[in-house]
């Protein structure tokens, strides 16, 4: 890998293409946007958000985070503070790894996303590869205590398997990461859970787990995933969300098992185009897996 790191655009530029509808692929990268690609882009000038993200929007994570260290009573808080507590407990392991797969329907065209991600020690990892009749392709990451790196797939496949090359690498620090893609990849959820964000919420016990249903304010609760979606897509204008409903499981201990996300959601090039996808993401805790070098591929 590449240590010398390329200066970041405004906008990260990927030329003729259409995108007509943005799933998310959710692991450590934490809904890592990927497109469905129908023909080609008129523009290629993506749309720049003119202010910082909005983190005022978040729960005081530290806060909540000592709370859970003094009581880990589950009846002690609210569905959406369980479902924050176990993703934040998740990213603090330093031996976890996660799978993906997500199925997306947009117009016509049914695309399949995989994803996989790895966190060994101080090191991150994501890979998604999406794959349809109409359009190929897949991005992975690897971040280390101050960059991020970036490579394009070629070749991909129906197994979710592609091509690796050095020759495509693009160098961030993770400054510039979050900005232009809303989070860093020790971040392991990209949606913004909280009081002024969660619209329905309910916690029921099913199997000897915690269930956590989550009904999100689709504007307020994208607002990291919107920039994620541009920067992949190089949409001109935010996407607009309709539904956004997560779905946790997460055992007695508070330790995250499954996130199950549905949304619907409008992207404008070429016209209005509706898109819907529900995407399943298992998680590991104590995981021996390692980060993939370029030439390695994870079979899903």
């Amino acid at each position: 890998m590449k240590k010398e790191r390329q200066k970041l655009p405004k906008s990260v530029i990927i030329k003729n293409t259409v995108i007509t509808g943005i799933v998310a692929v959710s692991g450590i990268a934490g809904g890592l946007a990927v497109g469905i690609i129908l023909g080609k882009m008129l523009s290629t000038k993506a749309y720049e958000f003119d202010a910082p993200i909005d983190t005022a929007l978040e729960m005081d994570y530290d806060a909540l985070m000592q709370r859970y260290s003094n009581d880990q009573n589950v009846d002690s808080y609210k569905p959406h503070e369980v479902a924050n507590i176990s993703w934040l407990k998740f990213a603090n392991e330093e031996h976890t790894h996660s799978v993906a797969h997500c199925d997306v329907t947009a117009a016509i065209v049914k695309q399949r996303v995989c994803s996989h991600d790895v966190r060994d020690g101080n090191r991150w990892y994501s890979e998604s590869v999406f794959y349809s009749a109409i359009k190929k392709g897949g991005f992975r990451f690897y971040q280390d205590e101050q960059n991020v790196f970036r490579y394009t797939a070629s070749n991909p496949k129906e197994n979710c398997t592609a091509d690796w090359s050095k020759d495509t690498e693009y160098g961030y620090t993770k400054a510039e990461f979050e900005e232009a893609w809303g989070k860093t990849l020790d971040r392991p959820v990209i949606y913004v859970i909280s009081g002024q964000t969660v619209k329905e919420e309910k916690i029921e016990t099913k199997d000897g787990n915690l269930v956590i249903d989550l009904e999100l304010d689709p504007a307020k609760s994208t607002v990291r995933y919107a920039r994620q979606m541009i920067s992949m897509s190089n949409l001109e204008s935010p996407p607009s969300f309709s539904l956004v409903h997560l779905t946790f499981t997460v055992d007695t201990n508070f330790n995250l098992i499954q996130l199950k996300v549905h949304e619907k959601y409008t992207v404008y090039v070429v016209g209005r185009n509706d898109s819907e996808s529900i995407n399943v993401i298992d998680y590991y805790h104590n995981s021996t897996e390692t980060i993939p070098d370029l030439e390695t591929d994870y079979v899903y």
